[in-house]
């Protein structure tokens, strides 16, 4: 008996560092993504990691909207989940919204048992029956950012402690790409804005300048030429005149940020 009990404490301790190994790895392999240019979307490849990794039937993230007062499924994962997307949910009455506000992951054996329940999304069919969840908090400078939902199927195994505490281990690491992917995203946003400057610059001091100053040229020599030279240079002088306003235009495009 007692080598039966030593023996299942060791399978667990096994499938135990098995499960930290795979974490471990799915961040390893999340960052390395998050920071590769032209890797997968940032949110999407954590919420294909973690619904692998945990075993889960669904994944979602849900980031809160501009009013607030809602959360809105950004990234869905699994099985028959893509019209979960775009849906909204209460973020005063639901566990995603609750672990926003806390900063405490949650989990639950059974979503139904929870009092303010589950995050009623529905599809176009029927409800998304959801039975073990855990719901852990995506950190961002200014503190949560938003929620990663990792749930299972009515009569699916329920998470345990250890799984919460590596889902937000993993979330953790997962959080630090998405804010290191944004500040590269905003440098690269910085570098093309600066490049789109040059550019008018350039346009304005040298192209613009010099097509001016040939449409002068050409205007003053229409006074000393007869016809049809004459009139073939008020062609290119309004061709020209044309082209500067062409010009104007891409300059203003360049240096006005709503188009960037």
């Amino acid at each position: 008996m007692n080598n039966l009990e030593t023996s299942a404490d060791g399978l667990a301790l096994y499938a135990a560092e098995q499960r930290r190994r795979e974490w471990l790895q799915a961040s390893i392999e999340v960052t390395r993504s998050l920071l590769s240019v032209g890797g997968e979307e940032p949110l999407h490849a954590v919420a294909r990691a973690a619904n692998s990794i945990a075993g889960a039937d669904i994944t979602l993230v849900l980031l809160p909207t501009p009013a607030g007062d809602e959360l809105m499924i950004e990234v869905a994962h699994g099985e028959n989940t893509e019209d979960l997307v775009g849906v909204v949910v209460d973020a005063q009455h639901s566990i995603s919204g609750e672990v926003i506000r806390t900063g405490q992951p949650v989990l639950a054996a059974d979503v139904a048992e929870r009092p303010n329940g589950v995050e009623q999304v529905r599809r176009s069919g029927p409800m998304v029956m959801v039975g073990p969840v855990m719901v852990v908090p995506l950190f961002g400078e200014q503190g949560a950012r938003g929620a990663l939902l990792i749930a299972r199927t009515c009569g699916g195994e329920p998470f345990d402690h250890e799984d919460l505490e590596l889902a937000t281990s993993f979330a953790n690491h997962a959080a630090v790409a998405l804010e290191l992917a944004d500040a590269r995203e905003s440098q690269q946003r910085m570098i093309l804005l600066e490049d789109r400057h040059r550019i008018a610059a350039d346009l304005h001091d040298h192209v613009l300048q010099r097509l001016f100053a040939a449409g002068m040229t050409m205007q003053a020599m229409t006074a000393s030429v007869g016809a049809p030279h004459a009139d073939r240079l008020e062609e290119l002088i309004t061709d020209t005149d044309e082209t500067i306003a062409q010009i104007r235009a891409v300059i203003h495009d360049l240096n006005d940020l709503r188009s960037f």
